[in-house]
């Protein structure tokens, strides 16, 4: 258990989560673009498969691989938006996170 929560430690491991809760089906290079172009970001996408939390499908071209939330993915990010409600950051995240137009769960 404690291995799984070090990995969310990482930057921007909780705004990839976030960004494709938004956005099922992205491509890496939308989450390049929107998350974050650090060099090590292919390896945090693999981190977050390797721990169950997304996982990726389509074609070989691991350029052109749709990312989804899992099951688990989803329950974290369920869980992670209530951490924000409780500490009363809710409006403010989910502004920053996912726009103005946001009304509850992604």
């Amino acid at each position: 258990m404690m291995n799984e929560l070090r990995m969310l430690e990482e930057r921007h491991m909780i705004s990839i989560l976030l960004y494709i809760a938004k956005n099922e089906g992205c491509m890496k290079t939308d989450i390049y673009r929107e998350v974050s172009h650090a060099q090590g970001m292919p390896g945090k996408l693999d981190t977050l498969a390797e721990g169950g939390l997304i996982r990726a499908e389509g074609v070989d071209d691991r350029m052109m691989r749709r990312f989804y939330l899992t099951d688990s993915g989803r329950r974290t990010v369920d869980a992670l938006i209530e951490v924000g409600k409780a500490m009363n950051v809710e409006s403010e995240l989910s502004q920053t996170i996912f726009g103005p137009s946001w009304k509850g769960r992604p």
